[in-house]
């Protein structure tokens, strides 16, 4: 899934065009804002993925759009901006007007797949005390695509404290944390066995994984995250033939990486072909993962250099060969901004 439409009027009325809708990214919680208060909303849901075809249609759920009306809660309290990293809320002052400090608690949880597994971590209770005159606040230093709950209640001058007011949202997916760079486990009949590991999900739900190679007679230098997707197709040779450009040889869904992947059988992988190797030419493979968010993905290192004419067997730990430490490429996206009034959660 790499996003949502929502539906919602004031009808539920079968005509599905008659209805406001919004789309979002990969998120289970959403603000739908600038609504009429004290009235009933319908609402529906629509999955897409990231292919772009959207699924079946929710069943119909409403809603009541309402105000507060404790005078000692705070008043329109939202979230007006969300990144990886940070949530900024804002609230209007309690009716009652003896406010000496706010008193913002917050926690967070998420769950995730890596390693082949599902996990969840948490995020402990946070306590924060505002001064009163502010009506903003900026909770930073979170994790990406964690799902959080804030309270916020008034402290008066007289030291009781007025009813809380709560809301649930989301910080903005990211690029996956890190890629392990693939490994050379053999050479055999004119192919390289290669192993590969699935990405942790831990900053967000990944779409698909790209095996690119790049051969040495191509002549191009570059670190594995600087190559754009047109760089890697516009080779012009057949693909029965050995490419002279850096290339995509396979493209598998999130959860069909394999384990071993045998490069240069020249068959076709998510419309990509793994065109045959040249006995004369070496090669180097990176893994590249994206997230349902396109414009988001982590480019592993370079494999070992290797060729179908080298002599191997089953890969070894290579020893210090005075390299520059590893590291993983990310490309980073900026995050969203919300306006409105009414809500409903």
């Amino acid at each position: 899934v790499s996003g949502y439409k929502i539906f919602y009027n004031m009808f539920a009325t079968p005509a599905m065009y008659a209805w406001q809708q919004m789309e979002i990214g990969p998120y289970t919680v959403s603000d739908v804002t600038g609504l009429e208060p004290f009235t009933v909303y319908a609402i529906r849901v629509q999955a897409k993925s990231v292919d772009g075809r959207y699924g079946n249609m929710s069943e119909v759920v409403t809603t009541h759009v309402h105000e507060v009306q404790r005078d000692d809660a705070v008043q329109r309290f939202k979230v007006t901006q969300r990144l990886t990293n940070l949530v900024m809320l804002s609230w209007d002052k309690p009716k009652r007007d003896d406010v000496q400090t706010y008193v913002l608690r917050y926690e967070g949880v998420k769950n995730y797949r890596e390693d082949g597994e599902v996990k969840q971590v948490f995020d402990n209770p946070v306590e924060v005390k505002i001064n009163g005159q502010q009506t903003t606040y900026s909770v930073n230093n979170l994790k990406p695509k964690m799902r959080f709950e804030f309270n916020i209640s008034a402290i008066f001058r007289g030291g009781e404290e007025g009813s809380p007011q709560s809301l649930v949202t989301e910080t903005l997916i990211d690029a996956p944390p890190r890629v392990d760079k693939p490994t050379v486990k053999s050479v055999q009949k004119g192919t390289i066995l290669m192993e590969m590991k699935r990405a942790s999900e831990k900053n967000g739900p990944i779409s698909h994984y790209h095996i690119v190679v790049v051969p040495s007679r191509s002549g191009v230098t570059k670190m594995p995250a600087d190559y754009t997707f047109e760089e890697l197709t516009k080779e012009r040779l057949g693909v029965d033939k050995p490419a002279s450009q850096p290339y995509i040889a396979a493209r598998f869904e999130s959860q069909s990486l394999p384990s071993e992947f045998s490069l240069g059988n020249n068959q076709e992988y998510g419309s990509f072909s793994n065109r045959p190797l040249h006995t004369d030419d070496n090669y180097r493979v990176f893994l590249r993962a994206y997230s349902v968010d396109q414009r988001l993905y982590t480019s592993s290192d370079f494999s070992d250099e290797i060729s179908i004419s080298s002599n191997i067997g089953p890969a070894r730990p290579s020893g210090n060969t005075g390299k520059v430490p590893e590291k993983n490429h990310v490309t980073r996206v900026t995050g969203e901004v919300f306006e409105g009034d009414g809500q409903v959660k």
